[in-house]
């Protein structure tokens, strides 16, 4: 009796530890969803979100995309919020809205380099999430 509660322990930890690697959110650069003109509908605008409009001179701004695949959005944003006296904006965007975003512009291929830097994407979020 006493091995097979130690097995089942030993199994249950083991589901654990692999829904856990998996469920947790991965955080990219707004950058790795391509040129702003491609990525700006699904992600909003290229500037923090606390500002009315981008600078007329170009500049680029830290903004983080979290990819989560957790049905608690609210989880997600507590562990990151956005922050204007942190200077910390993120945007969060669930695992299958992402993948059918990068599946439908790597489809298009439209300029290599483009297409080449949303399958690293592609790849990084497989290589997260299925651990």
């Amino acid at each position: 009796m006493k091995k097979i509660l130690i097995t089942l322990s030993y199994i249950s930890l083991l589901f654990a530890c692999n829904s856990s690697s998996g469920s947790s959110p991965l955080v990219l650069n707004y950058t790795d969803f391509g040129p702003v003109a491609m990525s700006e509908s699904l992600l909003g605008q290229s500037w923090p979100q606390w500002l009315p409009h981008g600078e007329s001179r170009p500049k680029s701004y830290d903004i983080k995309v979290v990819v989560y695949k957790s049905n608690n959005l609210q989880k997600v944003k507590d562990k990151y919020p956005v922050s204007i006296e942190n200077n910390t904006d993120y945007r969060y965007i669930s695992y299958s809205i992402t993948m059918s975003y990068l599946d439908k512009h790597i489809a298009e291929d439209i300029v290599s380099s483009t297409t080449e830097k949303l399958k690293d994407t592609k790849q990084k979020l497989l290589a997260h999430f299925t651990k």
